[in-house]
C-alpha cells in the first residue's frame, strides 16, 4: 500500500518520507491515553519505529490536535513532550 509512496526515493535519493496520524477530526482522548504512563509511550514508540521500517518511511507527523483539550487530560501538554523525547 506504501511501497508507491515510497518508490519515489528511486527517482530522488534524497527524499524523506514520513507519515501522519492525528488531525483535527481524531479528538485527544485516544492519544491523551496513549501517552499517559511510560509504559503506553513506549509501546507507542516501538510499535511506530517497527512500521516505519516495514514500510520504507523515515518518520512519523503527530497532529495531535490539541493536547490536554478536546477529551484530553490536564497533563497531556506534559505527557506529549515526554513522548516526543
Amino acid at each position: 500500500m506504501y511501497s508507491k509512496f515510497n518508490d519515489l526515493k528511486l527517482v530522488n535519493p534524497n527524499l524523506k518520507t514520513l507519515i501522519a496520524i492525528g488531525g483535527w477530526n481524531e479528538g485527544s482522548l485516544k492519544y491523551s491515553t496513549m501517552a499517559s504512563t511510560p509504559q503506553s509511550r513506549k509501546k507507542f514508540v516501538d510499535s511506530v519505529v517497527a512500521f516505519l521500517g516495514k514500510h520504507g518511511f523515515d518518520g512519523l507527523d503527530v497532529d495531535w490536535e490539541y493536547p490536554a483539550n478536546r477529551g484530553g487530560a490536564p497533563q497531556d501538554k506534559d505527557n506529549f513532550v515526554l513522548l516526543l523525547s
